[in-house]
């Protein structure tokens, strides 16, 4: 599959104070990459709705095992993402990517 939708930015919630100060947390970005959309499954979107989730998007990336779906927020567009199910797959010509299931969000909280 071409990753030729746009380029998805992955922000990460972290402690941002001085050594010493009280936490405050921020979001930094950490990651960004060329994605590809897919489509959702009838089965992935029933198992999310099981579990509370709604999938509301699915994208391809390149390969990336850094990445947490409890920490990590994707942004596409201007548009904000709770990364809900993260699966490690190779595409249709044997190349390593990683699926992303993406869940709406109003913005980074």
């Amino acid at each position: 599959m071409l990753l030729d939708s746009g380029i998805v930015t992955i922000y990460r919630q972290e402690n941002i104070a001085e050594a010493g100060d009280m936490p405050q947390y921020g979001w930094t970005q950490v990651w960004q990459s060329f994605y590809g959309e897919k489509t959702v499954g009838v089965g992935r979107y029933y198992v999310a709705m099981a579990q509370n989730d709604q999938i509301d998007l699915l994208i391809e990336v390149q390969r990336n095992r850094q990445l947490s779906a409890a920490t990590d927020r994707a942004e596409l567009d201007g548009t904000y993402y709770r990364i809900v199910q993260i699966q490690h797959v190779q595409d249709d010509d044997g190349l390593p990517k990683t699926d992303l299931a993406l869940e709406r969000i109003e913005g980074l909280e």
